[in-house]
């Protein structure tokens, strides 16, 4: 997904790519449980990071609700990259420092997201349409976030700094609580 938010490959090569993992992951075909090494595991981070911009301004040109909740919601999305990042974690090809580390940089970009190129009467839609991305993907995070490394991550007073430099307060209280990532006021679903 990172080469394909780079541009340097097409949605084609990207679900070709995509399919080849998921055949891995199932454990067919050789290096199955293979993961990056260590000293790896820094340049992937980085370009995460490097990535990131590319995909703000993809998603600040929607200009629609339903144009933006596909970008949010839908197959190469935050959202499905959150749900990569907690397998990758999972298959032991993360850390729970690079997870967290990437699901905060994830929630910002969303909660950054300016939509000043949509006609006025979309912004209040697109607004909500990034509300429910957040909490969708507070969602998908919160089961992995649970595990003793990842809790033990957040509560490191040096990533609990980062997170609130980079996340909203109530966005930054509901990603580091052990409790419901539920919006207050959120019916549940």
């Amino acid at each position: 997904m990172l080469a394909y938010f780079h541009g340097r490959i097409g949605e084609d090569d990207l679900l070709a790519l995509l399919e080849q993992r998921a055949l891995q992951s199932e454990g067919v075909g050789a290096g199955a449980n293979d993961g990056p090494p260590a000293d790896l595991q820094n340049y992937l981070i980085r370009e995460f990071v490097e990535m990131l911009s590319g995909l703000k301004s993809m998603l600040e040109d929607c200009q629609t609700r339903r144009a933006l909740e596909i970008a949010l919601l839908g197959e190469f999305s935050p959202l499905a990259l959150a749900e990569r990042i907690r397998t990758a974690k999972r298959a032991g090809r993360r850390s729970p420092t690079a997870e967290a580390f990437q699901f905060v940089e994830l929630l910002s970009l969303v909660e950054s997201l300016q939509f000043s190129k949509a006609p006025d009467d979309e912004r209040a839609e697109l607004a909500k349409t990034r509300q429910k991305a957040i909490d969708r993907m507070l969602k998908l995070m919160r089961p992995s976030l649970a595990s003793d490394a990842s809790v033990e991550v957040l509560a490191d007073d040096h990533f609990r700094s980062y997170t609130r430099l980079c996340l909203t307060n109530a966005v930054a209280s509901r990603f580091l609580s052990r409790e419901s990532t539920e919006a207050p006021d959120a019916p549940a679903t």
